[in-house]
Parts: C-alpha cells; structure tokens; sequence
C-alpha cells in the first residue's frame, strides 16, 4: 500500500468541497467562515484531488498507446517474417 502522508487529511474533508466548482468553493467558503489556514489546505486538497485524477487518466491514455504502438511492431514483425 503507498504511502499517503495526506490521505487521512483529505477523508476527514467532505467529498463535495473537493470535487465542486471553484464558484461553488468559495460560496462555501464565505457561508462557513473559514480561517485562511482552513482554505489553503482545503486548496491544497482540491489540487491534490485534480492532480490524482490527471495522472490517472494520463496512465491510461500511456498504457492505450503503448498497446496500439505494440500491436504495430507486432504486425511489422510478421510482415518482416513473412
């Protein structure tokens, strides 16, 4: 299991102020008078969150061509064969 020095921090934030729209962040913001400390980790969260599923997508859009590049070697090498 990695190591996630952050991941107990980000569960005890509520899963919709990290995924809502940045106008919907800082309504909630202003209607629950946040510290400034608060919001700079909850940012820090969102950013996190973001970049989490950034680097998810772009492992599976690595991973799709790399299966397509492979498949491509593969044809070459029979035609090179044959």
């Amino acid at each position: 299991m990695p190591c996630n020095k952050y991941a107990d921090a980000d569960r005890e934030i509520p899963t919709g102020v990290l995924t809502c729209t940045l106008r919907e962040f800082n309504i909630y913001r202003r209607a629950n008078r946040l510290s400034p400390e608060r919001v700079q980790e909850l940012r820090k969260a969102r950013r996190r969150r973001k970049n989490r599923m950034y680097a998810k997508l772009s492992r599976g859009r690595k991973k799709r061509c790399n299966a397509v590049a492979l498949a491509g070697f593969q044809a070459l090498a029979e035609f090179v064969a044959s």
